[in-house]
């Protein structure tokens, strides 16, 4: 805990606390116990501290005509987004990457998708050095192995002067750091692992990188409400396998559909009830409309089964067909992809890389002319993370952490959509990439 959350709990002032027990803000060192004023106490301190002078509202800065109003700059900031300025960074810029890295030990222990984040931040940086655009920046690299925990290493300073913090990973390591950033107003990225979403709970420096996919199965139903060509009639069907009616993916796909008042058919079957169920299937959909089908499902038997029968129709009847699928497709090993380029399958997914992207051909080529190998989803993720946080650190100065709330951006393997789900919480990463398949064997991003 920190002694900003210990006087929460107690319900006293966090100066309160110093004055008790002796302490100057800010310690460096970890304080194992506290003692807590009680009412007499507060009483005689409460007495003392009055006879300090306060700042008021009507009294000005020595920084000129600007105007010291009350309340913090926090309360400040929520009721007047648009109009705070928490002001400009000093030089440099300090960022501070926290992983565990393990050189305190045995080389060989370190973890490969460490290295190949860490690689990717090293390419990401050489970049934007190369660009102009990281000259106010300094980077300080810090090996958690070498501490027994993230108190000891928080004890030790390391982190002080830092304007962000990336990691570390786990959400043991991460808690006690995200404790220290939120009572020291530094902003702080978990870059990896999407298990620390708990820490942004009344954390609002708390970033959550990773894209969560929850809400793909929305941005499907809403892309089949897409009318591209007003003059093709469309038809929507929600296929699954029978039996699975109340499951979860499907209820939430009808009832989004339900929602945005989109006309539906739904077809159910068993996929060992054999080729027959192609002529049932067909009939089905309609000869005259542009179908747009949504299989709702993460069965990879049913999944392949009833793309192999829109495959038969399409080809055989000469139906238009287009696909909508789970996010987790992309992973299914044993699908076909021939059938996704035939069928134009539609995927709303968190990570993507469109490799026909100059700047992704910069990446690849650097990377693997510094590091002699092909550059790992850890690598992009990497990348990923130090661009565009430098990018708006540069855009918007102090004011990043609000200013990139609901604001979409394109990076290499991701889209960033920060979004809070609670004021005075951290964000969470809501974009995703919308990508079809196309016949060609082509892949592209909509």
């Amino acid at each position: 805990e920190s002694l900003k959350e210990v006087a929460e709990k107690y319900g006293v002032p966090i100066e309160a606390i110093y004055a008790l027990n002796n302490i100057t803000p800010p310690s460096k060192v970890r304080i194992k116990s506290v003692k807590i004023p009680d009412a007499e106490y507060l009483a005689a301190w409460a007495s003392v501290a009055a006879e300090e002078t306060p700042i008021t509202s009507s009294e000005q800065s020595d920084e000129g005509d600007i105007e010291i109003t009350e309340g913090s700059i926090e309360e400040r900031a929520t009721a007047e987004v648009p109009e705070i300025d928490l002001g400009e960074f000093g030089s440099p810029i300090k960022i501070t990457i926290v992983l565990p890295f393990n050189t305190a030990k045995n080389s060989d222990d370190l973890s490969g998708y460490i290295a190949d984040f860490y690689s990717g931040i090293l390419m990401g940086i050489d970049h934007l050095k190369e660009d102009g655009l990281f000259e106010e920046f300094e980077v300080e690299t810090i090996d958690l192995s070498e501490y027994t925990s993230s108190w000891e290493m928080l004890s030790d300073g390391v982190l002080e002067g830092s304007e962000l913090i990336i990691g570390p990973v786990s959400s043991r390591d991460l808690h006690p750091i995200a404790s220290y950033c939120n009572t020291n107003k530094i902003p702080l990225v978990s870059p990896l692992d999407n298990n620390t979403s708990t820490l942004a709970q009344g954390n609002p420096y708390f970033f959550l990188f990773p894209p969560t996919a929850d809400n793909a199965l929305s941005r499907q139903v809403e892309k089949m409400a897409i009318r591209v060509d007003d003059s093709i009639q469309e038809s929507i069907t929600v296929l699954y396998e029978k039996g699975y009616d109340e499951s979860y993916l499907v209820t939430e796909t009808i009832k989004e559909l339900q929602q945005r008042g989109l006309p539906y058919n739904t077809f159910s079957y068993n996929f060992m009830e054999g080729r027959e169920i192609t002529t049932s299937l067909g009939k089905s959909l309609s000869e005259e409309s542009l179908n747009k089908v949504i299989i709702p499902s993460h069965s990879e038997a049913f999944i392949s089964d009833a793309l192999r029968n829109l495959h038969l129709i399409q080809s055989t009847e000469s139906y238009q067909i287009e696909v909508y699928g789970m996010s987790k497709w992309k992973t299914m090993e044993s699908l076909d992809i021939e059938h996704f380029h035939q069928l134009n399958l539609k995927l709303s997914v968190p990570y993507n890389t469109d490799f026909n992207d100059p700047k992704t051909d910069r990446f690849v080529n650097g990377y693997i002319a510094a590091f002699n190998t092909e550059p790992t989803p850890f690598a992009y993720q990497g990348y990923d993370i130090i661009t565009f946080f430098v990018d708006v650190m540069k855009r918007y100065n102090k004011n990043f952490p609000i200013k990139i709330i609901g604001q979409k951006w394109k990076l290499l393997q991701s889209d960033v959509l920060f979004t809070s789900s609670e004021p005075e919480s951290g964000a969470y990463n809501k974009g995703l990439k919308d990508i079809q398949y196309q016949q060609g064997w082509i892949i592209v991003e909509e």
